[in-house]
């Protein structure tokens, strides 16, 4: 039984009754809860009773709990709720008073932190992480798990686990830090190897199972004793062993001690357990079969039925909103979908492509498909790079597109693997974030459609914002163009790919520069209406108007950053450089990556904008070489050959620029034309610019 995971425990649990299963859960992670309740309330009678609340809460559980993860983050989570309220209540006030006396002493400007100094803050310090960095931990120095073990539950890399082990602790020594300089990362690690988990008391786990069934048992009625009492042998034996568990649970009901009041909180947890589930930063998805080391592919498909299951629930939601059926062309798209028949679910997806208003070839004659058309895309999307993708690559950029966030960003996806790549793993892992794409945003249905999805979590743009951000574009389009046309030998003011047209007075706009202006001020104005939220991206089109208070984060740019012009200094230029570097190389050393054309390209155009920055900062050695990064990843990609033809051309080195243009359109012609459009942009007169610090 040792080789069984916890899910598979619980699923045994909940679905046979296997009392067995849930006495060996309770074994497995009894030192655990005990530890962390006994550093909170300092008192090992309480830190008893605590620990048995905690796992009548697992008991009642059950059933949800075998989708969750990591269980040991849910068990930690639910020991500090239920510990507090023993505080809280004065249950033991002697602890509380020694809790006080504890967090003066880790205040103290002492040379070094002892684990005494750091015990009864460690599970609230461990309560400001995030879920996958308290995960980790709780893994690693909890669990004592390896990082290969931490992977494969994980369902990533053993470096990636790794890194994310160094992160979790260097976040977790800042936070103390705020109170004891002194305390060091590679001490804090001694700590926590060392202490993290003591042994729960003898025969504390044999009553804590005994407690916790009879719980489940009696809270569930005279079925369940029912199914109780088949199970039993006839006879004496039967007869002490049934005798003996309702006794523990009449002793449980009827003690005056803190479990009097923790009982009484044991459902209201149980809904935060709930609700903490459902808010889970947790990236690999709920799926139960994920957590059995299930190939990539697998895995992979299982992502794509849950997550066309969510958005075809939304799709009901709508019909029953506008008091309507659902078509019968978006349910066999659905149907499709969920069968895991992929070239079915293209030919109707098409179909639907074809009769509503998204592309230029559609018809737009099919009114009634229209409010779920949002839905399908966002189902279809994550399908179509699925099929694309090596499935183990697409988790790999997934989930570094989401440990790239912070906690509760939002992210602005921009290519069709930006979008619905991580949205896929956020949509199966409790959709921590608010996900949305630039692209979109002068959609109306796409607006409707972000209603529907964050309600009150997210202000989303008007009809009205839509309508301004077009009015006061056009506007300054025309007086650009308006300008061309009056004096032909002054600089052109319309942009390279911004194609304008005035007919009969009006002004026609279209091309890849022209959007994206539109996108870039609908996301401005995006981000005034949630000033409350932070904001990610991945770009499509470089949105250079939002780059002087943006920074690199991750695989992204952090957008509106706080004091943007002195947190972005050359020594993070140059971290941002090295983390581009390691994945690059990375990559190109793996056969699976450097075979997929989807994966390198993808890479590639992120770097490529993380490369943009560095240069609209004026880190031109930075964005030189995170340029050739680009260029090495997706060699035919003229964007990073431009973008360093730009910076050759400021630096004086205009006959290298040249050079190197001629030799790229020689080499890729399909890129010819992307290259004599750059080349005609360009000021190819020498800048006084200086390379970065």
């Amino acid at each position: 039984m040792n080789d069984l995971t916890d899910q598979q425990l619980l699923r045994a649990y909940a679905e046979s009754d296997s009392e067995e299963s849930f006495t060996f859960l309770v074994d497995r992670h009894v030192d655990l809860v005990y530890s962390a309740a006994l550093r909170q309330v300092c008192d090992t009678h309480s830190a008893k009773d605590v620990t048995q609340a905690v796992f009548v809460a697992l008991a009642q559980n059950a059933a949800s709990l075998a989708r969750h993860p990591v269980l040991s983050g849910w068990l930690h989570s639910t020991t500090r709720n239920l510990a507090a309220k023993t505080v809280r209540t004065n249950v033991r006030r002697q602890a509380r008073e020694q809790e006080a006396a504890a967090m003066n002493e880790l205040f103290a400007a002492e040379p070094a932190a002892s684990w005494d100094d750091i015990a009864p803050h460690l599970d609230a310090a461990l309560g400001e992480l995030s879920q996958p960095d308290r995960d980790a931990l709780l893994l690693r120095y909890f669990d004592k798990k390896s990082a290969r073990e931490m992977a494969q539950i994980l369902c990533i890399s053993d470096e990636a686990a790794q890194k994310r082990v160094n992160r979790a602790m260097d976040r977790l020594r800042e936070i103390f830090s705020k109170r004891r300089p002194a305390l060091g990362a590679s001490g804090l690690v001694a700590l926590l190897s060392v202490n993290a988990v003591q042994s729960a008391p003898v025969g504390l786990a044999v009553t804590i199972s005994a407690t916790a069934l009879a719980s489940v048992g009696a809270t569930s009625g005279v079925f369940t004793f029912l199914k109780l009492m088949t199970k039993l042998k006839s006879g004496m034996v039967g007869a002490v062993v049934l005798l003996g568990v309702i006794g523990a649970f009449l002793l449980t009901r009827e003690s005056n001690g803190p479990n009097k009041s923790l009982a009484s909180d044991v459902n209201k947890n149980a809904e935060d357990a709930d609700s903490t589930i459902r808010s889970s930063t947790f990236r690999r998805g709920n799926s139960s079969r994920t957590q059995e080391a299930a190939p990539a592919e697998k895995i992979v498909a299982d992502k794509v039925i849950q997550y066309g299951r969510k958005r075809r629930e939304l799709v009901n939601a709508i019909a029953r909103r506008l008091n309507t059926s659902v078509p019968s062309e978006i349910n066999a798209f659905f149907d499709a979908l969920e069968a895991g028949n992929w070239e079915e679910t293209k030919s109707r997806w098409e179909f639907l492509a074809t009769h509503t208003h998204q592309y230029e070839r559609s018809k737009h004659d099919r009114p009634d498909l229209e409010p779920y058309w949002q839905a399908v895309l966002d189902a279809f999307l994550p399908a179509q790079e699925a099929h694309e993708w090596p499935a183990q690559k697409l988790l790999d950029y997934g989930n570094a597109i989401l440990d790239s966030l912070r906690p509760d960003m939002v992210y602005v996806g921009g290519t069709d693997n930006g979008r619905s790549v991580p949205t896929l793993l956020n949509g199966t892992g409790g959709d921590a974030h608010i996900m949305l794409t630039q692209n979109a945003l002068a959609d109306g249905t796409y607006l409707d459609h972000l209603r529907e999805l964050y309600g009150e979590r997210f202000n989303t743009l008007s009809q009205e914002d839509s309508k301004r951000v077009f009015e006061e574009y056009s506007v300054d389009a025309q007086k650009r163009l308006q300008h061309d046309l009056d004096f032909p030998d002054e600089p052109k003011q319309v942009r390279p790919g911004e194609n304008l047209k005035l007919i009969d007075g009006r002004l026609q706009a279209s091309g890849a520069t022209a959007v994206a202006a539109i996108n870039e001020k609908l996301l401005q104005l995006l981000m005034q209406k949630n000033p409350n939220l932070s904001f990610a991206m991945q770009e499509s089109s470089p949105l250079k108007g939002l780059y002087a208070d943006a920074v690199p984060l991750g695989l992204l740019l952090e957008l509106g950053a706080q004091d943007a012009q002195t947190t972005f200094t050359a020594e993070r230029a140059g971290q941002s450089v090295d983390y581009w570097r390691t994945i690059a190389q990375n990559l190109l050393a793996d056969p699976d990556a450097a075979g997929s054309t989807y994966t390198l390209k993808a890479y590639s155009h992120d770097v490529n904008s993380t490369a943009n920055l560095l240069t609209a900062h004026n880190y031109f050695t930075e964005a030189e070489e995170t340029y050739r990064l680009s260029s090495q990843l997706w060699p035919d990609n003229p964007d990073p050959v431009c973008g360093l033809a730009a910076i050759l051309a400021r630096t004086g080195r205009t006959d290298e620029a040249r050079q190197m243009l001629d030799n790229f359109a020689v080499k890729y012609p399909d890129q010819r034309s992307a290259i004599e459009t750059f080349r005609q942009s360009i000021p190819w007169t020498v800048s006084t610019a200086k390379p970065s610090p």
